[in-house]
């Protein structure tokens, strides 16, 4: 089952990115066809919906059928979560924000609600292991999220659109996503992997403070709003917790990184590496961000936020995903593989360069050329490696 789940997975991915490119087609050049507005929010919800939380449903399943725990509702609800992010693309793009993709939005929400209950019941009576508290708290900010999109969401309905309250709600969605679903979700998945390395040395400290740190760390968001002092502080101490927390993480990988190169597929490492890069320029970028400045003139700059949100979709939990299906084997290392995997992470990494230059170069008023056809080039590298990886693994076998 498990198979056929990542093999749609893998669709899905390259469905984003044939998005991302017609996106970048459309802003580049001539194209009428959709609406931007409209195809952006399919872009932006599928990727959420159809890809990466589609994935770490699976990944967390599978995690815990290692320990003997299992549950019809766990297939039940991801293929309920799947045919409602089919139903997110097709609404969005065709009709925008209205009743129907609400409908299916609100669906995928109940869906991920469900999961949750019946993912931590499974986990709650069972000993202790590493990636538990992260697990449970992945899927927590799931849920916590959703209350972002339900505001906005309410606004549209009733049609008291406020743009402050519009822009609080949607980081509040994105963050809980991003910082909280995501990345517990990665690190909980990762922890499981170093765990089986006798140079392993869990240290717990490092949960306790990402933990902490999760909840002030939206009010990072919101320092464009002109935050009160005391409430200043709390963003403050959550990027430093942050911090402290990263840099605990780099001593335990120190310890391991000789039996990673050993024992490790050379391809696995090289995604997790970059990944790893990538969540570490995202929380060297939030404590920059504490200088109002700085905040200032990020949340200024559109091509700013969006090469931001990019670093931490594309760099940190794709390339994080795609990692976790070479390590478990569900993606085989041929030839084509590796070329379409080096040129997956080249056009997420061109992509970040080219959007942080049109950003810096924003703030001086410079137009730097050639912007929008070398973003466009590197989506659609993004795209044909994606599908390349779709096609070449469309045979998988033996793996669940």
């Amino acid at each position: 089952m498990s198979n056929k789940l990542i093999k749609i997975g893998l669709l899905n991915f390259s469905i984003v990115a044939l998005l991302g490119t017609i996106l970048r087609y459309k802003i580049g050049f001539e194209f009428p066809y959709f609406d931007h507005k409209h195809l952006l929010f399919a872009h932006f919800y599928f990727a959420f919906c159809g890809w990466a939380s589609h994935m770490f449903y699976i990944l967390l399943k599978n995690e815990v059928n290692k320990k003997s725990i299992d549950s019809p509702w766990f297939n039940r609800l991801i293929y309920i979560n799947l045919v409602s992010a089919y139903g997110i693309l097709i609404s969005y793009a065709t009709l925008g924000i209205g009743r129907l993709s609400i409908f299916f939005s609100v669906v995928s929400i109940l869906a991920g609600y469900l999961f949750a209950i019946v993912f931590i019941r499974k986990v709650w009576h069972l000993p202790s292991f590493i990636g538990k508290p992260w697990f449970i708290s992945a899927l927590l900010f799931n849920g916590i999220s959703s209350f972002g999109f339900l505001y906005i969401a309410n606004m549209m309905m009733t049609k008291t659109f406020d743009q402050n309250l519009y822009l609080g709600a949607s980081y509040f969605y994105l963050h809980f996503q991003y910082s909280g679903w995501f990345f517990f979700a990665v690190i909980g998945l990762l922890l499981g992997k170093l765990e089986k390395l006798k140079s392993f040395r869990y240290v717990k400290r490092i949960f306790y403070l990402f933990f902490a740190a999760c909840i002030p760390a939206y009010l990072l968001s919101l320092l464009w709003a002109g935050l009160p002092w005391y409430i200043y502080i709390f963003a403050l101490i959550a990027v430093f917790l942050q911090l402290i927390a990263l840099l605990l993480s780099f001593k335990i990988l120190k310890t391991t990184i000789h039996e990673i190169k050993s024992t490790w597929k050379i391809e696995t490492q090289y995604l997790f590496c970059i990944a790893l890069i990538a969540i570490s320029i995202k929380i060297l970028l939030q404590l920059i961000s504490v200088v109002p400045a700085v905040s200032d003139l990020a949340f200024g700059y559109r091509s700013i936020v969006i090469a931001y949100l990019h670093l931490v979709f594309l760099g940190f939990t794709t390339l994080s995903i795609f990692g976790f299906l070479v390590y478990h084997g569900y993606i085989s290392t041929t030839k084509r593989n590796k070329i379409a995997l080096v040129s997956l992470c080249f056009g997420i990494i061109g992509n970040e360069v080219i959007l942080m230059i049109q950003g810096l170069a924003s703030l001086k008023y410079i137009v730097v050329p050639y912007v929008q056809p070398l973003l466009f080039v590197m989506s659609a590298i993004i795209f044909f490696s994606a599908l390349t990886l779709f096609v070449s693994n469309n045979k998988m076998r033996g793996l669940d």
